[in-house]
């Protein structure tokens, strides 16, 4: 049964915030709101002493009447995304349960983790898994702290900001998600159906340090001169104090964005959208507009949560930013986030989840007893109405019967039919199959260009640092697709009754036609050993079982594809290309790189089913 109503509270570094959100049929509405700030000293602030006293105060002041979501912050959680290939759904979380051991850099049994499924872009068959995970002793600890709540959900941080930004925003294009927090700066990448995390080094610390360090100050006077600069006659003074700070954390983005690229494949960014307190950093917007050349926005209102006009709206609408985790785990614990992973222990979920099936089974109890009465009162009129219902089951059931028939004569029509066709075009048929070999391979091997070139920029001063990340991000990328065909061949074999290739049959063999076709090829070498198999094995046996389901229909056998890696350099092409050398240094004489280093060879093979009579024959 889920839940209607859920607090959900975010404990930060400088403060509490919570919302309280209500589910009325298809909208939420935040009906209440609440935030409690920690005292500042002039070194900074003691969070972990203010905490609790930070929950005690919000649950001296709010009725905490129904489950509580919480948020559990992003730096101490571990995340890993991973690409995994079509597999049986009943062994997929067998799959993910063995990776998780090997992605997560702790034993197993001392962390709490979960998993969120991504369905591949543009009809893909892969599936994106994300994994994460939070030591189980921080687990303990954070859940200590919140034994007087009703918990029902532990999120994390950029989980959080992901829920809010797909529900509320609902982004049609990919986009760029920047949290900058007091101590740590979440970047979200929301792509279709996919999404990646990463946690930035800059945050809004580092902008109070160098200000207090600058001008001698303490850490309140540094806050405020951080956000209300722009109101100050030295806010050029200001500006130039935090300008480097802001130019590390532009290299971050540009680097966290062109390593996505180099995963994902092409993507377009255009928009970044800034949340968290560190959002009113003067100039912080207008920085990153001019050195991303991205539409930077600052969220001010939701877009379709409704606001309750009895909550606080005046403090929602003046620290806004920072709500977004926070109302994005309340949306996950209604049920409305697009990504579910619950860090709440294991047997705390399973003593919910029977609390939620113990009142359900109470009340279909009652109603069962309510039913048996009103079954007693009228027992004689629902006699009458089950003979009717009787004899209507009958008259169903035979015309069930006659359609059944009518199906089973039209199957045999069409067998007859496909028969008739099969001995009278399969010779022809049989014929023309190496074209259509030869087709399907271009359809598979041309479909990546090889023309593609990176251009770069025109770089200025300022820009040449996250220009020049950002064009190595984009150049590994289109390394990474590059490959070439080195040999075609088509050749005439049987298949024996277990599916098996046989070039030669014996005389007595039962066996089917078809074509072994084999394509020789070179890969543009890209990281290491592994990753140059992974890519040529996934990518190329992918390709082709699609295509030899959309020809053919299901494949009879699971080695229909095969996948050859040579780890020594290709034979078969001559290397003599301009951009295969590089220049010797403080000289103009090319050097020609080695085969070996740049290259290696792989074979792809796979089998094509023939016309065959209706009575096989003996070869």
């Amino acid at each position: 049964m889920s839940i209607s109503t859920v607090w959900s509270v975010e404990v930060g570094k400088s403060s509490l915030k919570a919302v309280k959100i209500h589910r009325d049929q298809t909208s939420l509405e935040i009906v209440a709101v609440d935030k409690v700030d920690f005292q500042a000293g002039d070194t900074g602030i003691d969070s972990v002493g203010q905490a609790k006293d930070a929950l005690r105060v919000f649950a001296s002041r709010n009725n905490i009447d129904c489950p509580v979501a919480v948020v559990h912050p992003s730096r101490s959680a571990f995340s890993r995304f991973i690409q995994l290939p079509p597999v049986d759904p009943r062994k997929l979380e067998e799959m993910i349960g063995y990776e998780a051991q090997q992605q997560i850099p702790f034993p197993i049994d001392e962390v709490i983790w979960d998993y969120h499924i991504s369905e591949g872009n543009d009809g893909s068959l892969e599936k994106e898994v994300g994994i994460f995970a939070v030591r189980r002793e921080a687990i303990s600890d954070f859940v200590l702290d919140y034994r007087e709540f009703p918990l029902e959900l532990i999120s994390v941080g950029y989980i959080g900001l992901l829920n809010y930004v797909a529900f509320d925003l609902r982004p049609n294009r990919p986009v760029v998600v920047l949290d900058v927090g007091a101590d740590e700066t979440d970047l979200l990448v929301v792509d279709g159906n996919r999404f990646w995390f990463r946690s930035l080094a800059g945050a809004g610390k580092d902008f109070t340090q160098a200000l207090q360090e600058k001008f001698k100050l303490n850490f309140h006077q540094a806050e405020e001169l951080k956000i209300d600069g722009a109101k100050s006659e030295h806010a050029a003074k200001i500006f130039q104090v935090i300008q480097p700070h802001l130019r590390d954390l532009v290299n971050e983005i540009n680097r966290s964005i062109g390593f996505y690229k180099s995963q994902a494949g092409e993507v377009k960014f255009e928009d970044l959208f800034l949340f968290g307190n560190g959002s009113k950093l003067l100039g912080l917007k207008n920085f990153l507009q001019e050195h991303l050349k991205f539409r930077v926005h600052v969220a001010k209102a939701f877009h379709r949560l409704r606001v309750n006009r009895e909550s606080n709206v005046g403090l929602l609408q003046k620290d806004f930013p920072s709500f977004a985790s926070c109302v994005g785990a309340g949306i996950q614990a209604l049920g409305d986030g697009v990504c579910e992973v619950n860090l709440l222990p294991q047997e705390q979920q399973e003593a919910l989840e029977f609390k939620k099936k113990q009142k359900t089974v109470l009340i279909a109890a009652a109603s069962l007893y309510v039913l048996i009465a009103w079954l007693f009162f009228s027992y004689d009129r629902k006699i009458r109405d089950a003979n009717a219902a009787l004899d209507t089951t009958r008259v169903v059931a035979n015309l069930d019967q006659a359609k059944k028939t009518i199906d089973e004569l039209e199957g045999d029509r069409r067998a007859a039919l496909q028969k008739e066709r099969t001995a009278l075009l399969g010779p022809v048929e049989d014929r023309l199959e190496p074209y259509a070999a030869w087709a399907m391979v271009q359809q598979i091997f041309t479909a990546i260009g090889n023309q593609e070139i990176v251009t770069p920029p025109e770089f200025t001063k300022e820009t040449i640092d996250s220009g020049k990340a950002s064009l190595e991000g984009d150049q590994e990328r289109l390394n990474a697709n590059k490959w070439w065909i080195a040999l075609f061949e088509v050749q005439r074999v049987w298949r024996d009754e277990q599916g098996r290739v046989v070039e030669k049959p014996d005389k007595n063999q039962t066996v089917t036609p078809a074509y072994r076709v084999q394509v020789s090829g070179v890969r543009y070498r890209i990281g290491t050993e592994q990753e140059n198999t992974i890519a040529v094995q996934e990518r190329i046996r992918q390709r082709v079982e699609e295509e030899l389901r959309a020809r053919y229909g299901e494949l009879s056998a699971s080695d229909v594809v095969t996948v050859k890696i040579h780890n020594e350099p290709p034979t078969r092409i001559y290397i003599e290309h301009r951009d295969l050398k590089e220049k010797k240094k403080g000289s103009d004489d090319l050097i020609v790189l080695s085969q070996d280093e740049t290259f290696f060879g792989f074979d792809v093979s796979w089998t094509i089913p023939l016309w065959s009579p209706p009575a096989l024959a003996n070869k």
